[in-house]
């Protein structure tokens, strides 16, 4: 597992939780191409356990969101909110 970065995070539903995060990455401003391009690049570096925190998602084709997160073993632990989620790696 990689050196976690401690965030706090209201979802506005359960109250306040607590994520560790080894990389925040966003999307904003990619094409939707791009934008999976550099989630990849991140996904393949993960270990597990390992979580990132993904912002403007919807840049993604939500059609291949999921089989993308499969194909790297990661799942999405929880949504923040409509565009942003916390994405774990569950094995290799």
């Amino acid at each position: 597992m990689s050196e976690p970065l401690i965030h706090s995070y209201d979802d506005g539903m359960s109250g306040i939780f607590r994520s560790n995060v080894v990389h925040v990455l966003n999307l904003s401003g990619l094409s939707a191409d791009a934008a999976t391009e550099r989630l990849e690049e991140t996904l393949v570096r993960l270990a597990i356990g390992d979580r990132v925190e993904a912002s403007n998602l919807p840049a993604i084709e939500a059609a291949s969101f999921e089989p993308l997160l499969a194909e790297f073993h990661c799942r999405v632990e929880r949504w923040l909110n409509d565009s942003s989620a916390i994405i774990l790696k569950t094995s290799n």
